[in-house]
């Protein structure tokens, strides 16, 4: 089974995002997990465009939806 997570943001706090979606992957990693996750933000960040993800199993998303992530 694969486990999918999705990581809202707003970019308050960059490097303490990037970090935290880094740290996941690295925990999900060692626990041999079948995962992917998805790191949204609402709009395009420079902030956010700067984040490369850390693997495959990591995609970045701009949901253009402001205020309105949960949807």
């Amino acid at each position: 089974m694969k486990i999918h997570i999705v990581i809202p943001t707003i970019m308050t706090q960059p490097d303490n995002e990037f970090q935290i979606v880094n740290y996941l992957h690295d925990q999900l990693e060692n626990l041999n997990l079948d995962f992917h996750l998805y790191f949204v933000c609402n709009t395009d960040m420079e902030e956010f465009k700067q984040y490369t993800p850390i693997s495959s199993k990591v995609t970045k998303h701009i949901s253009n939806l402001q205020f309105s992530i949960s949807r």
